[in-house]
């Protein structure tokens, strides 16, 4: 808890200078959901957000990932989110999740790393520190190598988003995670847009490994908001 106010507050204090006047925000969030009935009646809906703001050679990044499952009662209540903290190829970051359905009451990432950026696609690694706290398992402490793989398309009416990481125990590669989420937008053109969005969860030794959605919805988008400060 101490290092997530230290990363808040380091952040706050980045793009609080005088000298940072002018900042830079892109803000892309979506809601989907899926509704089915046959022998029962499930339910789910998915929040994704991708939201940034930069000065000069710093950024601050945000991307939140929400599903909430209901079948007869509630069985899934996921949430995961990333902090990414950029000054120019290299970055801080921060992961917090929570599972209902892993039963994990939370689980926090710290690691330090590097991207590499071209046009439309950006390969990155990072080094992680990992503690989970379960609701019923002891608590675990791992570190991680994460390589992260993102690719984003973009026309003036349709735009794909894919971004997925690859995380391996340093001492252990038969114990790995892989997450990320890929989406579809069309009518990128409009202020509100509709989206086809697939996320995926899995760890290789958990009980439950894989969460998986597909769902379609809605999203909003505000691209390339420049703020000058007086």
């Amino acid at each position: 808890m101490r290092l997530i106010i230290l990363f808040l507050l380091f952040s706050c204090s980045i793009f609080s200078q005088d000298s940072l006047k002018t900042y830079e925000f892109n803000l892309s969030n979506s809601i989907t959901g899926m509704y089915s009935v046959n022998k029962i009646t499930q339910f789910n809906v998915n929040f994704n957000g991708e939201n940034n703001v930069s000065r000069k050679n710093f950024s601050l990044n945000t991307n939140t990932t929400y599903s909430f499952t209901y079948s007869d009662k509630v069985v899934g209540n996921e949430i995961q989110q990333k902090n990414n903290l950029d000054y120019k190829d290299f970055f801080f970051l921060h992961v917090y999740s929570h599972s209902l359905i892993r039963k994990i009451e939370n689980d926090n990432s710290f690691g330090l790393g590097f991207c590499k950026r071209w046009e439309s696609f950006s390969l990155s690694y990072a080094a992680l520190y990992q503690k989970t706290n379960y609701l019923v398992l002891a608590d675990k402490e791992i570190y991680r190598h994460s390589v992260r793989v993102k690719m984003k398309l973009t026309k003036k009416k349709v735009a794909f988003n894919f971004e997925y990481y690859l995380q391996p125990n340093i001492k252990n590669f038969s114990d790995f995670i892989v997450y990320g989420n890929s989406k579809l937008t069309l009518f990128k053109d409009k202020k509100v847009n509709l989206i086809f969005a697939n996320n995926l969860n899995y760890i290789s030794l958990s009980e439950v490994k894989l969460i998986h959605s597909i769902s379609v919805g809605i999203g909003a988008n505000l691209e390339k908001i420049t703020y000058k400060r007086k």
